[in-house]
């Protein structure tokens, strides 16, 4: 995902302003829950979450600034798992569309899910 639809901009911070937000998204992606809500009665652990970027590392990249996230859990109830909310819409407003692929037991499916409808349903 682009930087610059999480925080406003992409190459390393300038100021103490980008470098507080930079730190503070940091932080809010160690939970997976910033990012993505899962049904409750699926019972979800968070196992493991990565969340990188050159900015975190304080690299300047040659190009766009992105961040690479990703995370696992494990379910209870895996059945329960029909849809998924994606609440770091309401945070970031010029994050307008993420793109996602699902493959479990059998089902794999893939769609494009847009702020104004920040819900997945299997």
């Amino acid at each position: 995902m682009p930087m610059e639809a999480l925080l406003g901009f992409e190459q390393l911070p300038k100021n103490t302003a980008q470098t507080e937000a930079m730190n503070k998204l940091q932080k809010s992606l160690e939970n997976a829950s910033y990012f993505i809500e899962l049904p409750s009665d699926a019972k979800c652990q968070q196992l493991e979450v990565l969340a990188e970027s050159d900015m975190f590392k304080g690299i300047k990249g040659k190009g766009h600034g992105d961040l690479q996230y990703g995370f696992k859990f494990k379910c209870a109830n895996p059945k329960a798992l029909t849809k998924f909310d994606f609440p770091f819409f309401k945070f970031h407003l010029k994050s307008h569309q993420l793109k996602i692929e699902w493959v479990s037991q059998g089902v794999q499916k893939s769609a494009t899910i847009r702020s104004s409808k920040p819900t997945f349903s299997l």
